[in-house]
């Protein structure tokens, strides 16, 4: 008789496919003492039993037995070969029109051209089913529980920032995130920090260069803030150390999730004042554009009655603020921020977090009722966002924060993205207007960029 071999192993961790291989040789062994003629051999390695994905091994399988290329299948166990209701169906009546007959390593043929057959078939998947729920229940009982406790998942890839595990931080990365959190917080974009990190030549976990959606999934993962994230939700503060305060962390998911940011806006700005610098004839904002001769000028964007050399306007203006943030008196100015106790809100969130679960417990064990768990988590989900939002205003910082007590805030202002030096114009300033520098060419006179403070005087 002619035979197809067939194996499959769920989430092989060796990564070898050496389970596969053992049954294969198992197979082989029962085909050679039958005296049967291996005429296949098809695998599907690492796909789950619980899965939804296609088979295609299995899908050759059941092409075969339908062409009456093989009239028995060969298989370690039956639960290898069945993995759902859909695929036990399929294979009976597959097997069933072709009159094969199932071989098993562990277990008695099945011949499926038989009532009895064809009902032992289905009985043993059906509790190789049952097994498999089971344990995917208790697994998934097992990770809830770990998550409630804050213990770090025990899967996954390396996250950036972390060794694996969680265990403890990588400080290079650790510093990259924190300083993103700092440039974002005041205004900075996520497709310059990509930029940022790739000329540093900093890789992805991965190994993969940096784009602004790996940025923002790295930034705005909770565990930064060491908080235990299940099933899209956090659920307790995590045993590992904190990258980032988890104010911090709150303010910048706030930050992200604004409707109003547009990257699209960020690759656009590439210069400091293009609408924020005010046309001084007509007092509209001025943008940025080029002469024939391919310099930069600013130049109203309503009547473009007035254009003028940008970069020493840029030169300008840069000079000013660095002496400004330069000087000894700059904390004077600096907003310190909500006078919130944080460590009071992290304890009454993790307390919040920790009535709801200890309600999903008691409805899993049936001491409320559906509508009392509605009930439980509807208040406190609601003082929980009103907390988590209190969290969020104490993170935002100051623009100007990073310079008080800087030692070189030139090169500070060097390192910033553009984003965040434009941020740092507008909280320093009311207003820049630049005034017409009269007929022909003269040289650039400061006289003509009229600066008002908003923050102090200078």
């Amino acid at each position: 008789m002619r035979a197809i071999v067939y194996t499959r192993q769920s989430m092989d961790a060796a990564g070898e496919g050496r389970a596969v291989a053992r049954q294969a040789e198992d197979c082989l062994k029962l085909a050679e003492s039958r005296g049967w003629d291996v005429v296949a051999q098809y695998e599907d390695n690492d796909i789950s039993a619980a899965g939804k994905k296609t088979r295609p091994g299995f899908e050759k399988v059941l092409a075969d037995l339908g062409a009456g290329r093989a009239g028995a299948v060969i298989a370690w166990n039956l639960d290898r070969l069945t993995r759902n209701r859909r695929d036990t169906v399929r294979l009976i009546e597959t097997a069933q029109e072709a009159g094969a007959v199932i071989s098993v390593v562990r277990g008695s043929d099945l011949d499926m051209s038989t009532p009895a057959g064809r009902m032992t078939a289905d009985l043993l998947a059906a509790v190789a089913r049952n097994e498999i729920e089971v344990k995917s229940d208790r697994q998934r009982r097992a990770n809830e529980q770990r998550a409630l406790a804050g213990e770090a998942p025990r899967n996954g890839r390396r996250p950036f920032g972390y060794t694996l595990g969680l265990t403890e931080t990588v400080p290079t990365e650790a510093a990259m995130i924190r300083d993103a959190y700092a440039q974002l917080l005041a205004g900075g974009s996520l497709t310059s920090l990509a930029r940022q990190w790739n000329a540093s030549g900093a890789l992805t976990s991965t190994g993969h260069r940096w784009k602004a959606d790996t940025v923002r999934s790295v930034v705005a993962a909770p565990r930064n803030a060491a908080l235990r994230r299940y099933r899209g939700e956090v659920v307790a503060t995590g045993t590992w150390p904190a990258i980032v305060d988890e104010a911090q962390w709150h303010a910048l998911v706030a930050i992200l999730s604004d409707p109003s940011r547009s990257t699209s806006d960020d690759r656009a700005i590439k210069y400091l004042l293009p609408r924020i610098a005010l046309c001084g004839k007509c007092g509209a904002r001025m943008s940025t554009g080029s002469k024939a001769r391919g310099q930069r000028t600013y130049k109203c964007l309503e009547h473009h009655h007035l254009a003028v050399k940008a970069q020493p306007i840029d030169d300008y203006v840069t000079a000013v603020i660095v002496a400004r943030l330069a000087r000894p008196d700059l904390a004077d100015i600096v907003d310190p921020g909500p006078d919130i106790d944080v460590d009071a809100l992290r304890t009454e969130a993790n307390t919040l977090r920790a009535r709801m679960a200890e309600a999903a417990r008691m409805f899993a064990d049936g001491t409320i009722t559906g509508a009392q768990l509605a009930r439980i988590n509807g208040d406190v989900t609601a003082r929980l966002e009103a907390v988590e939002a209190e969290m969020s205003e104490a993170g935002e910082r100051d623009v100007l924060a990073r310079f008080v007590d800087a030692g070189d805030v030139a090169e500070v202002w060097e390192g910033l993205d553009i984003l965040t030096q434009r941020e740092i114009v507008k909280a320093l300033f009311e207003s820049i207007t630049i005034m017409s520098p009269g007929p022909g060419h003269p040289p650039f006179n400061p006289d003509n960029v009229v600066l008002e403070w908003r923050r102090g005087d200078d």
